[in-house]
């Protein structure tokens, strides 16, 4: 081919690959968005009357209480270590209660699997909610209604980490491929044992990640609700 040909040809082609520039609705919109969060991030400090005096003049503090903490009692040495093993337990129990918890109902909330519109909407219900109330909310009022314990530690827990294994359990059963179900469904397999036999061996891998990174999660926020009476390495340092 010429090279009269095919300058045309490469025209052509870089023409097409050019990226249209924004609409002029499209860049004022984000102007506005820009604008707006310049605005509420200044009313924010403002508000809660942050100034850098405050911010460095809190390094003093800081140091007295490293100079406080040095150097280390171990007096109560197994009493802090018996409570960093229940705060372990607890997330272990936690994350373990809201997996089970979760399997069921993101296979219930999902597009591809759910009965009906009616569980769908129940499950997704049920997931936004776990989501939405702070762990040591759900912590204060367990530990109001059960006492003070570990339990009232594990059941907030499980019940706010529903929220977000369900919603990527979820995620992972509606992403799975339909291929092989729809196979199997013309075949004439059952639908759950269809479910169970091509869409599980595809979102077990998913699963498992979420799970260990909840458990992750979970550790760090076990050792805190000690604050509110749920028990752990929490409670020991809040008496």
């Amino acid at each position: 081919m010429s090279g009269a040909h095919v300058e045309p040809l490469m025209r052509g082609v870089s023409r097409s690959k050019m990226p249209k520039p924004p609409r002029r609705w499209q860049t004022f919109a984000l102007s506005i968005i820009f604008v707006g969060y310049v605005a509420a991030t200044v009313w924010s400090w403002t508000f809660i009357d942050m100034t850098l005096t405050t911010i460095f003049g809190g390094f003093s503090d800081l140091w007295n209480l490293i100079t406080y903490m040095l150097p280390p009692n171990f007096d109560n040495l197994p009493t802090v270590i018996e409570a960093t093993i229940e705060t372990v337990w607890m997330a272990l129990i936690g994350t373990f209660v809201s997996v089970l918890l979760s399997v069921p109902l993101a296979f219930l909330a999902a597009r591809n699997t759910t009965p009906n519109s009616v569980v769908f909407a129940i499950g997704r219900a049920i997931i936004t909610l776990a989501r939405a109330i702070p762990t040591l909310v759900l912590a204060a009022v367990f530990t109001l209604a059960l006492g003070i314990g570990p339990l009232a530690g594990i059941l907030a827990l499980a019940l706010h980490s529903i929220g977000m294994i369900g919603k990527l359990f979820t995620e992972a059963v509606e992403n799975s491929e339909e291929y092989s179900r729809e196979a199997v469904l013309s075949t004439g397999g059952g639908k759950w044992k269809t479910v169970v036999a091509t869409i599980v061996p595809q979102v077990t891998p998913a699963f498992i990640g979420t799970a260990l990174y909840r458990l992750d999660i979970n550790l760090r926020e076990s050792a805190v609700l000690g604050f509110v009476g749920a028990g752990g390495v929490g409670f020991v340092i809040q008496t």
